[in-house]
């Protein structure tokens, strides 16, 4: 079997997102897709930014897929892709100081860990 022959092709598109070619500076939906696709990496799942009410907690999809041999007419049965959907932090940080910086007069001091603590409003703790 040459690579050129085999195609896949969506049969079950995803619910939290789309796949995606990106090929020349365009995006465009897509449903069916082969072998110089993948290896060029044109192929993207772009998820839709919705998350369920819980934010916090990775979500998942899925979506199925089929290999076609173009030539012989044949295909495979179904196989579903899994994504996990991280959710995501775009909140700035916060910076607080836990503590006094000492410096004598004429001297410097160096900054050390424990004198700052970053937090995001969202999250918990940077540092």
């Amino acid at each position: 079997m040459k690579m050129d022959e085999l195609e896949f092709m969506i049969v079950r598109q995803p619910q939290r997102g789309h796949l995606a070619r990106h090929e020349n500076g365009t995006v465009s939906p897509v449903i069916r897709f082969d072998m110089e696709d993948l290896t060029a990496g044109r192929i993207a799942y772009e998820h839709d930014d919705q998350l369920s009410s819980n934010a916090s907690v990775a979500a998942m999809d899925r979506f199925s897929v089929v290999a076609c041999l173009l030539l012989h007419g044949k295909r495979s049965e179904p196989h579903t892709v899994h994504v996990a959907i991280a959710a995501r932090n775009d909140q700035p940080p916060y910076l607080t100081n836990h503590g006094v910086l000492k410096v004598n007069i004429g001297t410097n001091q160096h900054f050390i860990a424990r004198v700052f603590y970053c937090y995001t409003v969202k999250g918990g703790g940077l540092a």
